[in-house]
């Protein structure tokens, strides 16, 4: 019987498995304490959603008395982490005297095997089945823009073949867009 596989939120560079709280760059474990991790995760989860320090604090520290000032020190560690400049966010962006809002597009992917696209957090699920090799080509130009390498990957073919086009736009993220048809 085949285990159920984890959840892996990519947002490229960077790779969250919150199962195991860990936190990656490529291949390379980036080790963060545990509440700084659950601002992360929390933040990701709710990527594209205004998060106020009312709900980190409900989230992270729940029936903690805290300082208010908790959730902006994780955020803080978080960015210098990220490489993310406050004033031009590319994963935190600040919603002034409201919260923050994780701007960065996550992807979701099985772990057994990352070129299964499960969903997105910005629209409906999609699958790629059937065609290995085309399937192990588009994984391995994958791989290349996890490492930093740009890429745009047009799939091509007549109309109702059941092809999705696939973009890999120079920001290195990868995104679905509509079948083409």
């Amino acid at each position: 019987m085949a285990s159920k596989p984890r959840r892996l939120l990519l947002f490229p560079p960077f790779r969250l498995d919150p199962v195991n709280a860990q936190f990656w760059r490529g291949d390379q474990p980036i080790g963060l304490r545990p509440k700084t991790f659950g601002v992360l995760q929390y933040l990701v989860d709710h990527a594209g959603q205004l998060v106020t320090k009312a709900m980190l604090l409900d989230a992270v520290w729940p029936d903690l008395a805290v300082s208010d000032t908790m959730p902006a020190t994780c955020v803080a560690e978080l960015r210098r982490i990220l490489d993310d400049d406050p004033k031009q966010p590319r994963f935190i962006e600040t919603v002034h005297r409201r919260g923050y809002r994780f701007i960065t597009p996550v992807t979701l992917v099985a772990d057994r095997d990352p070129s299964e696209i499960v969903r997105t957090k910005a629209g409906p699920g999609t699958m790629l089945v059937g065609r290995e090799e085309e399937l192990a080509q588009l994984q391995r130009w994958y791989s290349e823009v996890l490492e930093g390498s740009r890429r745009v990957i047009f799939i091509t073919g007549e109309a109702g073949i059941g092809k999705t086009a696939w973009s890999m736009s120079s920001s290195a993220q990868l995104k679905p867009s509509e079948p083409l048809a």
